[in-house]
């Protein structure tokens, strides 16, 4: 039995892509190193990241080494980070935290079955519920653009 046959659908797709990408320290993040470690899923990181120089959203990306996570992308507005991006063989993923208290806004959102229901029984990670969303298909960027605009309203 692989590691998400007995797993609900809602955390299937989720838990197929664990395996971290661009873990050493000394190579940060270019767009070949990027490609490398995406493979067919690039072209979808690289419309979500053309996604974000939408002069509305005023936000920009910056990447830094973490030792607990390695190379992670942070979506900011000014000071403040609205997502986190990270790097896994075969996806890029985008998280966003919300506070508990915003889970039913969430699960109302237009957002694709699978996500929304992840999202109603995720649990929290202290007062915070994390959405992430592996960008593979045209649905997925859809949904990820649409939480981190409503992250985005929401401050």
């Amino acid at each position: 039995m692989g590691v998400s046959d007995g797993a609900p659908h809602w955390q299937r797709s989720h838990l197929m892509n664990d395996i971290p990408a661009l873990q050493n320290r000394d190579l940060p993040p270019t767009a070949d190193l990027i490609e490398d470690a995406l493979g067919d899923t690039c072209p979808i990181w690289e419309r979500f990241l053309k996604a974000l120089e939408d002069p509305d959203l005023r936000v920009t990306v910056s990447w830094r080494w973490y030792v607990d996570g390695g190379w992670l992308g942070k979506v900011m507005r000014g000071t403040r980070n609205f997502a986190w991006l990270s790097l896994w063989v075969g996806v890029g993923r985008v998280t966003v935290y919300f506070p508990e208290a915003h889970r039913a806004l969430l699960v109302d959102l237009d957002l694709s079955e699978t996500l929304r229901a992840r999202t109603l029984h995720q649990p929290p990670v202290g007062t915070s519920v994390p959405v992430s969303i592996d960008l593979r298909t045209d649905a997925d960027l859809d949904d990820a653009l649409t939480v981190l605009r409503q992250k985005l309203t929401l401050c």
